[in-house]
């Protein structure tokens, strides 16, 4: 994994299930950046994914606050996922 990837993680987002947001992967360091590589290449070697990997919360947004919000179709539907998922 390049470290440059994980500076490209946009910081000032929401949490995931797990509690982690970006800046603790951005401002984690080089150690964590080396776990994380750990982590991602035990994956590949054994192809396993943690179940956690796979969980993320489902926020609904109102696509037009002048809309009737009693509709589903008014939505969009936002998956938030663990901040460090998002290097992959």
């Amino acid at each position: 994994m390049r470290i440059t990837y994980i500076g490209r993680l946009k910081c000032n987002k929401s949490a995931g299930h797990d509690g982690i947001v970006s800046e603790h992967v951005v401002f984690g360091g080089h150690c964590l950046a080396i776990h994380i590589c750990l982590l991602f290449n035990a994956m590949l070697k054994h192809s396993s994914v943690p179940a956690d990997f796979s969980r993320g919360i489902i926020i609904p947004l109102l696509k037009c606050k002048n809309g009737d919000a009693s509709q589903l179709d008014m939505y969009a539907w936002h998956n938030v996922v663990p901040g460090f998922i998002q290097t992959v």
